[in-house]
């Protein structure tokens, strides 16, 4: 009897206790849900008031090169069209004792980041200066941007390479124009797996009409060159050394282009994906690949984020293409560890409130000049080696290699 009667207050405990535990899984699911639209609500707002609330800039990157930067805005026939350049160039530095030149207007310069233009007068740059007055001719890097970016996107890189005795030409991507239209007007949809497809036939379509632009604008600049003497650069372009390089887009144009331009002899991508035939049938000549850190990036595929699934899953398939092309003589690829997507532009130097709170670098400032360092030294090792046969190929050749926050993406 005993036995029967805590049976049956064991049961009617359990049928007293069920509701309140039904209950309390309600109530948790119902605050797990609460959070995560809370948490949705305020990401936005939260991420743009990290980007505007701004912080004074600190140290400011070295200029090591043995030039300092001048700067032109240009034109160049591109198909017998008018094409505006940007042109970054060497020019001589004053004899020692003597001022330096009255920077020029270099705000106008400086794209949107209000830092790029407060570096560029610490590099001392000059507008319409002329180039330096060594009778050797220089090699020419063509700078491509981002998808619908701008020529000036870059302008504390372009001028860094342009003090270490390049002429950078960068142009517009063919969606940062002031009018674009059918393809060029495209904007990359991370929305929904079929919006991301269809964006990708556009990205491949655009990725012809800017190696396309490419090739017509290395066309354009050495006709310049070989031209008469009314131009600064008349006879004093090097058309056996021409690199290219591009950020974003514009670096998997890089790496594109000279599969269909045989003139360029190295191709530099930062952070950017592979297209077109570039994975299948590798690069056409020596290839420097940047990319930016991924955290959790096997996890992302599987994101309950749709854009952040189909970047992550982009990006893996990006990096088994680096990792198989890395196998080839003169084909290198790395990530820079705790960098983002922007920090391959001037908005490394944005003073936003977010750069300054970003693992692993601790004080960021330390971590932007350290990007901006292993960046310009691996780009100038590079090109150096494979423009002007001069450069310090331990620092692509070594591993691990000077620079502790550089993970080399290799064979397997």
């Amino acid at each position: 009897m005993a036995r029967v009667r805590n049976q049956r207050s064991g049961i009617a405990m359990r049928s007293l206790r069920s509701p309140f535990f039904c209950r309390g899984r309600a109530i948790a699911a119902l605050m797990t849900v609460a959070a995560v639209t809370l948490l949705a609500l305020v990401w936005r707002p939260m991420n743009l008031l990290l980007d505007r609330i701004t912080l004074p800039s600190g140290a400011m990157p070295k200029l090591d090169g043995p030039y300092l930067p001048g700067h032109m805005s240009d034109s160049v026939s591109v198909h017998g069209r008018p094409l505006a350049v940007d042109i970054w160039y060497p020019r001589d530095r004053p004899p020692r004792g003597e001022a330096m030149q009255a920077p020029g207007a270099s705000s106008r310069v400086a794209g949107d980041v209000p830092a790029a233009s407060a570096i560029l007068e610490h590099f001392g740059l000059v507008e319409n200066a002329p180039p330096v007055a060594a009778p050797a001719k220089f090699p020419i890097l063509i700078f491509v941007p981002g998808w619908n970016g701008g020529r000036r996107s870059n302008t504390v890189l372009n001028a860094t390479l342009a003090a270490a005795g390049y002429v950078v030409v960068a142009i517009d991507d063919v969606g940062g124009e002031a009018s674009p239209t059918g393809d060029a007007a495209h904007n990359f949809d991370f929305s929904t797996d079929a919006g991301f497809a269809n964006s990708w036939q556009v990205a491949e379509r655009r990725l012809a009409m800017m190696t396309e632009r490419v090739s017509g604008v290395i066309g354009g600049v050495l006709d310049r060159s070989g031209g008469g003497a009314d131009w600064p650069f008349a006879g004093r372009l090097d058309p056996e050394t021409l690199g290219v390089l591009g950020f974003s887009f514009g670096g998997s144009v890089a790496a594109a282009a000279p599969r269909t331009d045989r003139r360029i002899r190295a191709a530099a991508n930062l952070d950017g994906w592979l297209m077109g035939a570039a994975c299948a049938q590798g690069i056409a000549a020596p290839y420097l690949s940047f990319s930016s850190e991924f955290p959790g990036l096997e996890g992302a595929t599987r994101s309950w984020s749709t854009g952040r699934r189909l970047m992550a899953k982009a990006t893996v398939i990006d990096r088994r293409c680096q990792r198989e092309l890395s196998r080839a003589p003169d084909t290198f690829a790395l990530i820079i560890k705790g960098t983002q997507h922007s920090d391959f532009t001037d908005g490394l130097f944005a003073p936003a409130l977010r750069n300054y709170v970003r693992p692993p670098w601790g004080l960021w400032r330390e971590g932007q000049l350290k990007v901006h360092e292993i960046t310009v030294s691996m780009l100038l090792s590079f090109f150096d080696t494979h423009l002007r046969h001069r450069g310090i190929p331990s620092l692509l050749s070594e591993r691990p290699g000077p620079h502790r926050e550089v993970v080399w993406i290799g064979p397997e």
